[in-house]
């Protein structure tokens, strides 16, 4: 297991070995977050030196809109939204973040299959037992929008973990990783930009709210230009009633001890089962309405309406 305890002695001592994560870089993202949508920019501006690193600046802008009633004037939007920059570092193909107690280690693309890296710190305030480390099980090519990306697969650590009673198969740590990242662009999805995703080991909810979720629509930099979405880049359909009403999507029963139901009125045109750690365990063919069987324990389901909107919802099946 490759360890990164010393992570504040070593930085200053570490060269860079190819061209810095993000650099001359822009990633476009869909993304819903507490009852918001929209889009949202992410590009490459300048850089900084902290702890005797360079880091790559990237800042934040977007649409952000949410509908506050039935009306078709009820739709609170900022077309100038900006948020807090994101800064990363590389060195020797390992990406650190900066986050509010200082850097950590993001992602390690000289990873070979067999060697982990520890990418948060403990927390076991939830009932999660283990380290956030990822293990490299696999490496590959992938072709996208007629680009050749490398990635690695990752897994997290898993366990059976006492939840409501059950014994569920889960990760059990209070943070993962998505389980495909790539070396140019990193992940297809997160909830929070560049950084690890929030696990829950005890059953609890997050107080009630939605997990953020952002999704790749376009990257760009000196190498790779992506399109997933076949739109503009910086494309949103906007949720008022004049334009794209909001999909009135069904999943029930949920929590489930069978099949779960999925009804839509609008049509669907990407819908996907993921396991807890993000890793897409199948494709369903789009339609309105349809039955979902899966075995015990917690998953995503990602749906992409043909109107550009998308919904990430957790399902359990007991």
């Amino acid at each position: 297991m490759k360890k990164f305890s010393l992570l504040f002695l070593i930085l200053p001592f570490l060269s860079s070995a190819q061209s810095a994560f993000g650099e001359n870089a822009i990633w476009h993202y869909s993304y819903s977050e507490f009852g918001y949508s929209g889009y949202k920019k992410v590009q490459h501006i300048g850089d900084t030196t902290m702890y005797n690193m360079t880091w790559l600046k990237f800042s934040l802008e977007g649409v952000s809109e949410i509908r506050t009633g039935p009306g078709p004037n009820d739709i609170l939007q900022d077309s100038n939204t900006t948020w807090p920059p994101i800064f990363l570092a590389t060195r020797n193909d390992s990406v650190f973040r900066m986050t509010s107690s200082g850097p950590y280690l993001l992602y390690d693309f000289n990873a070979d299959v067999g060697d982990s890296w520890q990418f948060n710190s403990l927390d076991s305030s939830m009932g999660c037992t283990d380290l956030p480390i990822a293990s490299v099980i696999g490496k590959g090519v992938e072709t996208i929008d007629g680009q050749q990306l490398a990635y690695l697969d990752l897994a997290m650590p898993m366990d059976s973990l006492l939840i409501n009673g059950q014994n569920v198969y889960q990760i059990s740590s209070a943070n993962y990783l998505s389980s495909r990242v790539y070396r140019q662009l990193g992940s297809l999805s997160y909830n929070a930009l560049f950084d690890s995703s929030p696990n829950l080991c005890n059953g609890a909810s997050f107080k009630g709210q939605q997990l953020a979720n952002h999704n790749l629509r376009c990257f760009s930099n000196a190498q790779v230009q992506i399109n997933r979405s076949g739109n503009s880049c910086d494309y949103w359909s906007k949720i008022g009633l004049s334009e794209t009403p909001n999909p009135k999507l069904q999943v029930y029963p949920n929590p489930t001890t069978g099949p779960i139901k999925i009804e839509s009125d609008v049509a669907i045109g990407r819908l996907a089962l993921l396991d807890f750690s993000g890793k897409r365990l199948k494709s369903l063919a789009p339609q309105k309405e349809l039955f979902l069987d899966i075995k015990p324990g917690l998953y995503f389901l990602e749906i992409e309406f043909k109107s550009g909107q998308v919904a990430t919802l957790k399902v359990r099946k007991l």
